[in-house]
């Protein structure tokens, strides 16, 4: 049992890792939008909806890493 425990948080270490990464896209995305709008008077219909879906996902994979850690979103 603690061979199989041991695995899952080595899993939940390397996802956390590999998710972390996901906050960079948020913020190009998110930079896109402004820019776009801001700049080219283009405001864009998918950054806002893309920005929150990938949020939501990196909240619930990242959760295994946070609480791995013992640590809070």
């Amino acid at each position: 049992m603690k061979r199989f425990l041991s695995a899952i948080d080595t899993l939940n270490h390397r996802v956390g890792v590999i998710v972390s990464y996901l906050g960079l896209s948020i913020m190009g995305i998110t930079l896109i939008e402004v820019i776009g709008r801001f700049v080219f008077n283009y405001p864009t219909l998918w950054a806002h909806e893309t920005a929150l879906q990938i949020f939501g996902f990196y909240i619930i994979i990242g959760g295994g890493y946070v609480l791995l850690h013992k640590a809070h979103i």
